[in-house]
């Protein structure tokens, strides 16, 4: 669990350091004589400690915050704190266990409370606050112990509590806080924190004043590792790989650099795999693989960066960085899973068998699709971006008055935007509808987000604005286009009853054995009517089911021949057999 909440936001900032930490105030069970001499002991030595530095509240349980409730507390309780610190460091070099490493985490993590990291970033708080804690413990142990425990007195001589107190002989600030859980509580302000590596650079040469085994505990942060990287090989490397460059040694620096070629790769290589087997799979595996993109790139970093954290543990500007591309990460991930989540439940809702077609347009559920993966994208980039200190209610604003701007910009183009979304709510037509407008008359090939194309009978594109579209008169004539097969069959003179009666059966027949022919409508007819010179003819008016003005004539002729065929096997006249067509 430690693990998961270090990578999670409390990171591990001095960390050679893993995971768990002793109770402190664990106690084996002894006889009562015993028990006695080791209570009058442990009674001696915390009188003895409080002579030592006065004014230290001796805190027995874990989980007693240390007294920050005046400079005097402050520094004193800093100063038990850091020589804590420092054991468990020594603990932890003399036996690199995962348990060593823990209790060195859980107490840099009570070294960063006398620092007031709120102003920064919340992605870079642990980092920025275990660097600066052990700069301030290498600084205050250069400085004259009496003068720095004495704290503010007041005119009497009683100890103060100012607001502002700086340390004597050091420009390093302690400031009270007058709001907030730790009201009352002094701390490191954020002024002076971002120049303790400034005062540190000038104050490492300077003499130790206080007993410890480490001169420079900076230095031995910067060289440290994790208890996975073997201490007898970092020993062995040449001295130009253990510089520091920006804060962290070049070896380091090139360990995370191969480390992030192979999580590049790593991301790569899996984006074709899942790119073929969306192509092969059925809709609802194919699905888990799209989904699968975002989650590998997501848990790549994060093990990328739990291993530079705890087992490299780079400094300064290089972690940072690291820490960054770690964050951004994250949020491609994040934005990538919503849209892609997104867009597959709308597929699913679309496919769906359980919700009419009626109810559900499938490009109006596209179109909220989208609208919503873009929304949830932007709100996780938004708040991704706020954990690096960007503030999500800047970029609100900022977005607001852009969005004014491009609005006026693209006012043309955001018409034909909403004039799309009134089509496909209104539903005044839909895809494969033969419709007629100002422009012309065509099939509905496709509505778009700005346009929609409609295919005429010739064959013909036309590209219509939505805008248009939304404003315009609109006749639906359904589906397929209003065409229509109009001929007329003249018939000899002298035909009995029952040879009309015949011909025009056979006409009929020819008509409903077309499969382009819809004679079964109400609007279709084959019917007999008069004709010059009191002649008779056979009137046709059938819809056609073509798109384009080519299949419209193929049809006709098909349609002729077979009704020439019929006239020629019934006996009738051949040359009469012909009529106007159109």
């Amino acid at each position: 669990m430690r693990l998961i909440r270090s990578y999670a936001g409390h990171l591990l900032l001095f960390s050679p350091f893993a995971l768990h930490r002793k109770p402190r105030d664990l106690r084996p069970r002894v006889n009562p004589r015993l028990r006695h001499a080791c209570m009058t002991s442990l009674l001696a030595g915390i009188v003895a400690m409080g002579l030592a530095i006065p004014g230290v509240a001796q805190t027995l349980s874990p989980l007693t915050p240390p007294d920050r409730s005046s400079p005097r507390d402050w520094v004193a309780s800093f100063l038990t704190e850091a020589d804590r610190f420092t054991a468990l460091y020594s603990a932890y070099k003399a036996d690199r266990t995962g348990a060593n490493n823990s209790a060195i985490a859980e107490q840099l993590d009570v070294l960063r409370s006398f620092l007031d990291l709120g102003s920064f970033p919340p992605a870079f708080q642990n980092k920025v606050g275990g660097e600066a804690a052990i700069e301030l413990i290498d600084i205050l142990n250069r400085l004259p112990q009496d003068a720095i425990l004495s704290g503010p007195a007041d005119p009497v001589g009683r100890e103060a509590r100012p607001d502002v107190w700086m340390i004597p002989g050091t420009k390093i600030v302690l400031a009270r806080k007058n709001d907030g859980l730790n009201a009352g509580a002094y701390v490191v302000p954020h002024e002076t924190i971002i120049q303790l590596p400034d005062f540190h650079a000038r104050m490492i040469d300077a003499p130790l004043v206080r007993d410890t085994p480490y001169p420079s505990l900076r230095a031995e942060q910067l060289q440290a590792t994790g208890p996975l990287i073997p201490q007898f090989m970092v020993d062995a490397l040449p001295e130009p790989l253990t510089r520091s460059i920006l804060g962290t040694p070049v070896w380091k620096q090139i360990v995370a650099a191969c480390l992030f070629l192979l999580v590049l790769w790593l991301n790569i290589w899996w984006s074709g795999i899942a790119r073929r087997a969306i192509q092969r799979l059925p809709e609802a595996l194919a699905g888990l693989f799209r989904l699968s993109g975002p989650f590998v790139l997501a848990i790549s970093f994060a093990l990328f960066y739990l291993f530079i954290e705890t087992q490299l543990n780079e400094q300064g500007v290089v972690a940072l960085a690291t820490l960054l591309v770690r964050n951004l990460s994250l949020i491609a991930a994040g934005a990538w899973a919503v849209w892609t989540l997104t867009m597959i439940v709308t597929e699913m809702l679309i496919g769906s068998e359980r919700v009419p077609e009626e109810v559900l347009d499938a490009h109006l559920t596209r179109l909220i699709g989208k609208i919503v993966g873009i929304a949830g994208a932007t709100a996780a980039v938004i708040y991704g971006l706020s954990t690096l200190g960007i503030p999500a209610a800047g970029l609100i604003t900022s977005l607001g008055v852009g969005g004014v701007g491009i609005a006026l910009a693209a006012r043309v183009t955001i018409e034909n935007l909403f004039g799309g979304l009134v089509l496909l709510i209104d539903r005044p037509f839909r895809v494969g509808d033969w419709i007629e407008i100002g422009a012309g008359s065509g099939r509905v090939e496709d509505i778009g987000g700005r346009s929609c194309r409609i295919v005429t009978a010739e064959g013909t594109r036309i590209v219509i604005p939505n805008s248009l579209l939304s404003a315009e008169p609109i006749t639906n004539l359904g589906r397929g286009p209003n065409q229509r097969l109009q001929h007329v069959l003249p018939l000899p003179k002298g035909m009995s009853r029952d040879d009309v009666e015949t011909r025009l059966a056979s006409v009929r027949a020819v008509l409903a054995a077309h499969p382009k022919l819809d004679s079964q409508r109400d609007d279709s007819a084959a019917i007999l009517t008069g004709g010059p010179d009191g002649t008779l003819q056979i009137s046709i008016d059938v819809p056609v089911n073509a798109d384009l003005a080519s299949d419209l004539d193929s049809i006709r002729t098909e349609t002729l021949l077979a009704l020439l065929h019929a006239a020629s096997a019934a006996g009738g006249n051949e040359e009469n057999s012909g009529g106007p067509a159109r």
